[in-house]
C-alpha cells in the first residue's frame, strides 16, 4: 500500500502569511496607540509621586518646597549660598557641596528621601548625580514615552544660578519641566525680568489657587534643545501669564520648544500645586486655563 501525505500548497502558504500580514497591520496601530496610553498613565502616576513630594519636603521645610530653574538671589544677582537664600539655619531647602561651598540641590536629590531613596552622596556634585542617574529617582523622573531620555540619558538643567566664577549648574536626567515661578527664585530689579512680581521660592503659602497652578508639565528642555544643555524650565516674566501664553511666546513666557507634541500624541500631563494631574491638548486655547504665574501672593 503507498502512503499519502497531507500538505500545504504554495497557494495556500501564501493565503495563510497573507492573512496574518493583514491582521498584525489591523492590530499594530490600536497596540500602539494602547501602549502610548498606558505610557501617559504611567508618566502621570510619576507626576503624582513628585507632587506628593514636594508637599512633604514643605512639611519638613518650614513650607517650601525645593528650589529649580534659574536662581537671581539679590537685588544684584549673588553664589547660591544659603546666607543669600535666606537660609542659614538650613532648614528651607537642603544642600550639597561643590567646590565653592554649600549650593542647594537639585529636585530629584532634594526629593529623594520622600521618594523611598535615602543613598543620595551630597559630599560632591559627582557623587550626587551618579545616584541621581540610577535607579528609582531615574525612573520616577523618566516618562516611559520619552525616547530622548530612554535612548541617551537626555540631561539638563534641574537648578542654576550665579554669575562668573560663582555659576553653577546640575543637570540631571528628567522628562518634567519645572513651572519657574513656583520654584523659582527671582527679585525684581536682579535682572530676572519679572516686571510685576517675585517668583515664589518654593512657598505654598505664596500660591493663592494651587489648583490652577502648574508645578510641572512633562516636555523638553527650554526650547526644545536635545542632547543636554537646555534647562527644564517653564518661565513667565508677567503675573498673569498663562501656560497658553508660555506655548504661544506671548506675555514674556515660555518658549514653543518646551511642548513635546509627539510623546502623548499632541497632549502632555500638567502637575498642579494641589497635587492632581490633569492632560491637556497642546493648544494656546486649552492651555489658556493652566495659570503659571497669576495666583502668586
Amino acid at each position: 500500500m503507498r502512503r499519502t501525505y497531507k500538505a500545504f500548497t504554495l497557494v495556500e502558504l501564501l493565503v495563510v502569511i497573507g492573512i496574518v500580514a493583514l491582521l498584525i497591520s489591523i492590530l499594530l496601530p490600536a497596540l500602539n496607540k494602547a501602549k502610548s496610553a498606558a505610557n501617559q498613565v504611567v508618566c502621570s502616576a510619576n507626576l503624582r509621586q513628585i507632587g506628593l513630594a514636594c508637599v512633604l519636603h514643605a512639611n519638613e521645610h518650614q513650607g517650601f518646597m525645593p528650589l529649580s530653574g534659574n536662581l537671581y538671589v539679590g537685588t544684584t544677582t549673588l553664589p547660591c549660598t544659603p546666607a543669600n537664600l535666606n537660609d542659614s539655619d538650613q532648614r528651607k531647602y537642603d544642600y550639597y557641596t561643590d567646590a565653592a561651598g554649600l549650593r542647594p540641590m537639585p529636585m530629584a536629590a532634594a526629593l529623594s528621601k520622600y521618594l523611598g531613596v535615602r543613598s543620595i552622596r551630597t559630599d560632591s556634585k559627582n557623587n550626587l548625580l551618579a545616584d541621581i542617574k540610577t535607579g528609582t529617582l531615574r525612573n520616577i523622573f523618566t516618562c516611559p514615552s520619552d525616547v530622548n531620555n530612554l535612548n541617551s540619558m537626555q540631561t539638563g538643567a534641574q537648578i542654576y544660578g550665579g554669575v562668573g566664577g560663582q555659576f553653577f549648574t546640575v543637570s540631571t536626567p528628567t522628562s518634567y519641566c519645572q513651572n519657574a515661578e513656583v520654584f523659582g527664585w527671582g527679585d525684581v530689579g536682579s535682572g530676572a525680568g519679572n516686571t510685576d512680581h517675585n517668583r515664589a521660592r518654593g512657598k505654598i503659602s505664596l500660591i493663592r489657587r494651587p489648583a490652577e497652578m502648574m508645578m510641572m508639565i512633562d516636555g523638553l528642555p527650554w526650547g526644545g534643545i536635545v542632547g543636554g544643555g537646555g534647562d527644564y524650565e517653564i518661565y513667565s516674566h508677567n503675573s498673569t501669564a498663562t501656560l497658553g501664553d508660555a506655548y504661544a511666546q506671548l506675555n514674556g513666557a515660555g518658549h514653543t520648544g518646551n511642548f513635546d507634541k509627539i510623546r502623548h500624541r499632541k497632549t502632555l500631563n500638567v502637575l498642579f500645586v494641589d497635587g492632581h494631574v490633569d492632560k491637556y491638548e497642546i493648544n494656546t486655547v486649552d492651555l489658556a486655563h493652566v495659570n503659571m504665574a497669576a495666583g502668586l501672593r
